[in-house]
């Protein structure tokens, strides 16, 4: 029966799909505060957001055999309710496909797509016995150096010791780098050196801008002023979607060649990825299996590695995210961090893959700063569905309006 499905794919035929909303509210103490952002027109700011609550959006994918993979809707966790909706209209062109084909089906985008590709990649491997990593190339790496992605709650523009606390939390759990949000503005660089100051080669800082400067020279202005302070890169500090943008990059790449410049996390494919890998405007590139999908993700990934250029994923999702990215990372020969979100901005710890998971039967191991690739088939994870009934869905926002300090002058 494997042979067919290796050589065929026509064996196996998916029998059932169902979209399971959770939600976990957020304690006041673990709230985050995002600032807003400038307005194209250059004269008004977007209000802030205040979190109240995290959702998600579990994917259950059922054979016809009884093989059960898992997927998780990342666009869609926003509104677990618009998920739901939307695979309505997807499952009579899903039921009775071959999950074996499905994961050579183009499917990224913010929504459930790339979930459900996720989940049948996950079935393949449990299969043909065979883990995600092993499917996808094999294993370059058995386990892999994550960094604590958080840095949201913008109170810290007060006083960077409220930033430096947090990151003391990151560096006694293991991490050795740690990503935060930054204005665009001199107070940024406050932040950096506050974090370099505190801990020396440590815990190496992240820039991650958001797309928050409007134009290249502004972000050049700060990124020479963070020179000094050597972090690891600059992650997209102005927007990427036009082919001026892609000029704005370079730019900045030229203009302050010692901070690598990254991006890429909403790009839904790898022809969204090809023009800006093949004029090197990211020196790393950050695909996301649960925005681009698993399939396309990987080609990203392949298609950086002929160009020279590092892949560090986007992961900013919960655990079914958390391991598809992390077999990603371990199957490319151009890996080199992979970012593991720790605040409550559309995730808790109960609902993530390391250590505190609620969802998950085993947590993901982290070890000496490492993280643990899984060896069991699929994505080597075992979703608890006794638990997610501990989480029943919300309705409501995620987050409220929050007037950000100082939004005159970000």
């Amino acid at each position: 029966m494997l042979s067919n499905h290796l050589c065929y794919g026509d064996s196996m035929k998916i029998k059932e799909i169902e979209a399971i909303p959770i939600s976990h509210p957020i304690p006041e103490e673990h709230a985050w505060r995002l600032g807003g952002r400038q307005l194209p027109d250059g004269r008004s700011y977007a209000m802030g957001e205040k979190g109240v609550k995290v959702d998600m959006l579990v994917l259950k994918v059922v054979t016809d055999e009884g093989i059960v993979g898992w997927g998780e809707g990342f666009g869609a966790n926003v509104s677990p309710l618009r998920g739901k909706a939307e695979l309505e209209g997807l499952k009579p062109r899903l039921v009775g496909s071959d999950p074996f084909k499905l994961i050579h089906t183009p499917s990224g985008g913010w929504g459930i797509s790339p979930g459900i590709n996720i989940a049948c990649w996950d079935i393949v491997g449990k299969a043909l016995k065979k883990s995600l990593c092993e499917l996808l190339g094999g294993p370059t790496a058995t386990e892999i150096r994550p960094y604590a992605s958080g840095g949201i709650d913008w109170n810290f523009l007060k006083d960077p010791k409220i930033l430096v606390k947090e990151a003391e939390g990151y560096l006694e759990e293991g991490f050795r780098a740690f990503k935060f949000r930054i204005p665009p503005d001199d107070r940024a660089v406050s932040l950096v050196k506050a974090i370099r100051d505190a801990f020396g080669d440590d815990l190496d800082p992240i820039v991650e801008a958001n797309m928050r400067f409007r134009t290249a020279k502004a972000a050049i202005r700060i990124a020479r002023k963070l020179e000094k302070y050597d972090p690891l890169w600059f992650e997209e500090p102005v927007r990427a979607e036009t082919p001026a943008d892609m000029r704005a990059y370079l730019d900045i790449r030229r203009a302050v060649p010692s901070i690598p410049v990254s991006g890429g996390e909403g790009k839904p494919s790898a022809r969204d990825f090809k023009p800006w890998i093949d004029s090197h405007a990211y020196d790393i590139v950050q695909p996301d299996a649960s925005i681009a999908s698993l399939t396309e993700a990987k080609r990203v990934a392949y298609m950086a590695e002929l160009e020279g250029l590092l892949c560090c994923p986007h992961n900013w999702g919960n655990a079914i995210a958390n391991a598809a990215n992390l077999h990603l990372v371990a199957s490319i020969p151009n890996h080199y961090l992979l970012e593991f979100q720790r605040t409550w901005h559309w995730s808790c710890p109960a609902f993530r893959a390391l250590e505190g998971t609620e969802i998950l039967k085993e947590p993901l191991e982290m070890r000496d700063g490492l993280i643990q690739v899984p060896r069991k088939p699929g994505l080597g994870i075992e979703v608890d569905e006794e638990a997610l009934k501990k989480f029943p869905y919300k309705e409501g926002p995620y987050a409220v309006p929050w007037e950000t300090p100082g939004i005159g002058k970000a």
